[in-house]
């Protein structure tokens, strides 16, 4: 039986959380979007390898916007990255591998803005703080790791409607249940709840 045109048509994110890298041998991004219980569609584990983040993007045809989550070590807030750079990714995955040139696309653009209402996803995570307390914020630095890879890759891929999320490590200062209340926040900003697949 073919599905319906309706559940083919509804649209859907793509959420991405990374594994084990250095020192995280666990890594809370992957918990956090775990902590979704699959309910955005389409929830993916990338390896903290150059070769499996150059094709993720790419895995699944026409989300509605993807959703990149990592850890950043020095993060206090649950903090939404606006822009990647195309240069400079010099630090080595965990297959002590760099990008040829150390550049994400050749020829690509200096810098890719998302163009995600990013404003709108800090407001309302800040507008829970009484209930959740989580805390949001802006930034215009997502590490050079490949944390800022994946994202530009994506927003090249998607015409900018991509997202990168940093999350402090686990307990610092927000529980693994937080940090999923956060990603519920962003994606159904992203997505309003009756377009949600069953």
């Amino acid at each position: 039986m073919e599905p319906s045109s309706q559940t083919l048509t509804k649209p859907y994110l793509i959420v991405t959380g990374f594994g084990p890298f250095g020192p995280h041998e666990k890594n809370p991004s992957w918990d956090a979007v775990q902590a979704l219980h699959g309910k955005w569609d389409n929830e993916q584990k990338v390896p903290a390898s150059l070769e499996c983040v150059q094709g993720c993007h790419a895995r699944t045809k026409s989300p509605l916007a993807i959703v990149h989550v990592g850890v950043g070590s020095s993060v206090k807030k649950i903090t939404i990255e606006t822009e990647a750079k195309n240069c400079g990714y010099n630090i080595p995955d965990v297959n002590q591998k760099c990008p040829p040139n150390e550049e994400c696309c050749e020829k690509g653009s200096q810098t890719l803005k998302t163009t995600l209402n990013v404003e709108q996803i800090v407001a309302k995570i800040n507008g829970s703080e009484a209930e959740t307390g989580i805390e949001a914020e802006l930034s215009t630095s997502a590490g050079g790791y490949l944390c800022e890879f994946i994202f530009y890759k994506s927003l090249a891929a998607s015409n900018g409607t991509a997202l990168f999320v940093h999350v402090p490590d686990y307990n610092k200062p927000y529980s693994v249940d937080q940090m999923g209340k956060a990603l519920q926040i962003i994606c159904e900003t992203l997505i309003p709840t009756n377009t949600i697949r069953d």
